[in-house]
Order: structure tokens, then sequence, then C-alpha cells
């Protein structure tokens, strides 16, 4: 009787592993698709769409690769030639190669960081030699140079770039403002251009020429760093160099824009430089040109 059981139990796992190894042994490739199959851990070929078979226990689906078209966005932050802050948003179309599914598999360990590498060193390298409104014209060569640099380079992992498009280039907020602004007055029926003109003209070097006594705050190192050891020389040491970085940072968004939150911001930054470089005891002109 005992036997009996035991023979009953060894055909039935017997029956058992069979099944699983014959179900194993079969597996299907969606349409569109390429299966990568590795025999212990090495590549071993490629198996295409429909019903297939593999060794099992010895052969395993690696991985199933689309050949599918796909987008990547990649999204750049960069400046114009004309010290604008853009957001520029590039749509990458691309698939996998049918005869280099190989590479792109084993070649390729990162696709999306590799793309968006070689976005932004042509985004980064092409558009800062452009005004913003050239930018926007020439977005097409940008776009271009983009899909020749990527081609170039991602060939050789087996993905082909159909084609690379700018889909938005997005000024900082602050210039798109100030763009209204100005086109909200050209617009008027009183308008005096020659006055916009001016007033456009003297705000832009007024700005710059902050910018560049700031900069040379900085270049001829009238900021004398202090150690660290010497904590009270040292924090006011900080505080010259954060009110310096906000004078030109405030400067530049001056310049950009019309809005009078950024000159109330510019005139605090320079009080505040104003007495963190010279002491609370500086002295300062009023507008009747008089000390105080």
């Amino acid at each position: 009787m005992t036997s009996q059981v035991i023979h009953i139990i060894g055909w039935s796992v017997f029956t058992l592993f069979c099944l699983i190894a014959f179900f194993s042994t079969l597996y299907t490739v969606q349409q569109q698709k390429i299966a990568v199959i590795e025999r212990f851990g090495k590549f071993n070929r490629l198996a295409q769409p429909g019903l297939n078979i593999k060794l099992p226990f010895i052969e395993r689906v690696a991985n199933f690769v689309s050949l599918k078209d796909y987008q990547l966005d990649v999204e750049v932050e960069t400046k114009t030639l004309d010290d604008v802050f853009v957001k520029i948003v590039v749509a990458i179309q691309h698939r996998v190669l049918p005869d280099k599914v190989y590479e792109s598999f084993y070649k390729l360990t990162s696709f999306n960081k590799q793309i968006s590498s070689y976005v932004f060193d042509v985004v980064r390298a092409e558009v800062p030699k452009l005004k913003l409104d050239d930018v926007f014209a020439k977005k097409d060569d940008i776009a271009n140079a983009i899909k020749d640099e990527l081609a170039e380079n991602m060939t050789g992992y087996g993905i082909e770039i159909i084609k690379a498009l700018i889909t938005d280039i997005d000024p900082d907020g602050k210039v798109k403002e100030a763009m209204n602004q100005i086109n909200e007055i050209q617009s008027s029926d009183s308008i005096n251009y020659n006055q916009l003109v001016r007033w456009i003209n003297t705000k832009e070097k007024h700005a710059e020429l902050i910018q560049e006594i700031a900069d040379q705050y900085f270049l001829t190192q009238r900021v004398k760093f202090a150690e660290p050891s010497d904590k009270e020389k040292y924090a006011g040491y900080i505080n010259q160099l954060t009110y310096l970085h906000q004078l030109i940072v405030y400067s530049m968004k001056a310049k950009q824009s019309t809005d009078l939150v950024q000159i109330n911001n510019l005139s605090n930054a320079i009080e505040k430089f104003e007495i963190a470089y010279f002491g609370k005891d500086a002295h300062r002109h009023d507008h009747n040109g008089e000390h105080k």
C-alpha cells in the first residue's frame, strides 16, 4: 500500500514537472516587438512576433523590445544672447531599428538620460548665440541641429531619430509681462514712440550700470574674504556677497521687466548692501544732493 502511494506521488511530481517544462517552452511575441533570448545569462538570439519555443530552465526571455514610434519631451532652461532666460521644450520622436535590437538592449543603459544630455548640449550651445526674437525665428534650425547631433550619436545604439521638434519656447515671466506692456503702449492711439524708446533705453541703461558696478566689486575683490574661524567677520562677508548677488539679479530683472516690484526689490538690495558694506552710519545723499 505504501509503495503504491509513493508510486502515485512520484508520477504526479513527474507529470507536474513535465507540464511546467512544456508550458515554459512556449511563449508568444506580440506584433511590433522583438524578444531577446538568453541562454545561461548570455545572449543567444532574437525571436520574431508569433508563437516561439525556448529550452525550459536553460533559456529565458530577457526582454521584449518594442519597435513602435515613441516621443520623449525634454525641457531645457537656458539664456539668450540678450540675457533673457527661456524654457525650451524639445520633442524627440524615435524608434528602435529592427536590425539593431541587440545594440539598443545591451549597449544603451539609460535611454532618456542619454537623449536628454545630447539635447541639453545642443540647445545650450545654440540658443546663447541668438537673441530672443531670433530663437523664435530659427527654432527649426535649432531642431535640425538637435536631430543631426542625435542621429550621429544614437545610431550606434540602434536608435533611429525620426524627428526633433521645438514645441514650446517660454521666456521668463517678467519678460513676457514687459513685452505685453510695451505692446499695449504701442497699440495706444496716443502713443509717443520717442518717449517709449527713451523710457526703455533709460531703464536698461541704469540697470546695466548697476550690474557693472556690482561686477566690479567682485572683480576687484572689494568684498574681502574672511576666514570662517572669525564668525563675526565671516558673517559680514556672507551678507555682503548675498546682497551683492541680489543686486545683480534684481538689476537684470529690472532691465527685462516694467514691473515696479522689481524696482523696489533692487532699491532694497542696494540699501542692504550699502549698510552691510559701509556700515549703518554710512554717508548717503538725499534727493537734493545733501548729506544725511
